[in-house]
């Protein structure tokens, strides 16, 4: 059982030990430079990684967990940098301290779209027309709106970690193609 005055006696005891600003410091000029050159690279390590997550996003690409523990170590390793892991923890701390999280596509994108709306356009008026003309000799109960019966020619993924509060999150449905071109 802990008793209070013996919590208060330790409590004295640490304060007392406190290093005063006059006193030696307990670490060397060397190894405190060598300190913060590793936070530095620390903090260069989350620049890269963030900027890689913002290009991905303004490109509309899906970003995974494994994109940024990917981009981390890969920039680790570029600045020699030891002893970053890419950890649950580095990154939650991580998504946390730029507001990142996971949110569903509402938005999306076919790199057609991007390319050229003018174009996509006039091929749809082209195709409403043609299509009246072929359907005309059938009943709209043997006509098929192939738009309604749920056929993805090109399978995605439906979340990715975005800003935190967006109001619509847009991606890309050829993202897999896109995403290479980032790693």
């Amino acid at each position: 059982m802990i008793h209070f005055h013996n919590v208060l006696k330790v409590l004295f005891k640490l304060s007392s030990n406190k290093i005063s600003r006059n006193s030696p410091s307990p670490i060397n000029n060397d190894e405190h430079k060598q300190v913060i050159q590793k936070n530095q690279k620390f903090d260069d390590v989350d620049i890269y990684v963030y900027d890689r997550f913002q290009h991905a996003r303004h490109n509309f690409l899906s970003v995974h967990d494994v994109d940024f523990r990917r981009w981390s170590l890969k920039n680790a390793h570029q600045l020699h940098l030891k002893g970053l892991q890419a950890s649950e923890g580095w990154l939650w701390n991580f998504k946390v301290r730029h507001s990142i999280c996971s949110q569903r596509i509402t938005k999306l994108l076919t790199k057609k779209v991007i390319e050229n709306q003018e174009e996509i356009n006039e091929s749809a008026k082209y195709f409403v027309l043609e299509t009246g003309k072929i359907t005309e000799g059938y009943s709209p109960n043997q006509v098929l709106n192939t738009d309604q019966i749920g056929i993805e020619l090109e399978p995605h993924n439906n979340r990715t970690l975005t800003h935190g509060g967006e109001k619509s999150t847009w991606g890309s449905v050829s993202d897999w193609i896109l995403s290479t071109v980032l790693k």
